[in-house]
């Protein structure tokens, strides 16, 4: 599991661009910061963290956040 693009898509700067194609604007998420954490059998989760603290699971869950449209962006197949 991970991103076909090398792991950008979970960069606060791939977050950025996605919600640009969901009708955002640059700078939308300025001061926001990603963390990962290894789980069991190594696995990873990046979360996605606002200024203020609030974490969101996804780039989708941000976009919702905003009330973005998610409908014109897609995220790559897990298992391109």
């Amino acid at each position: 599991f991970g991103c076909a693009d090398g792991g950008a898509c979970r960069s606060v700067g791939g977050l950025s661009e996605y919600l640009v194609s969901c009708g955002g604007w640059e700078g939308l998420v300025d001061g926001w910061y990603t963390r990962t954490e290894v789980r069991q059998a190594g696995r990873c989760d990046t979360y996605f963290f606002s200024p203020a603290g609030k974490r969101f699971r996804s780039r989708v869950e941000v976009a919702r956040h905003f009330g973005l449209d998610q409908g014109g962006a897609r995220a790559p197949p897990a298992f391109a």
